[in-house]
């Protein structure tokens, strides 16, 4: 226990910072990365089932409302439009 002790003071003499571990960082830094990837995965899978639970349910409205306009173009605009917009509101939120 001497030697230990001797090597602590010693250290703690000398007034040097201590050496920084670069692996340590970096796999910290990774997990960090790791979680928040998870998280805006996890938030992005809710958003889309969420839109798609929407679009299922309003799916027959959608049809009836816009049946006598070629309702096939305009229900595919309206759904690549929303598509769209979800995307782009999901990518400023996770900015933020």
């Amino acid at each position: 226990m001497d030697t230990v002790e001797s090597q602590l003071a010693a250290l703690m003499a000398s007034g040097a910072p201590p050496a920084r571990d670069m692996r340590f960082e970096l796999a910290v830094m990774a997990r960090i990365e790791r979680h928040r990837f998870h998280r805006e995965l996890a938030i992005s899978a809710a958003i889309a089932a969420g839109a798609g639970a929407l679009l299922f349910w309003l799916a027959p409205l959608l049809g009836a409302v816009l049946q006598g306009a070629n309702g096939d173009l305009v229900a595919t605009l309206a759904v690549v439009a929303g598509g769209i917009f979800a995307m782009q509101w999901s990518l400023q939120r996770m900015d933020a």
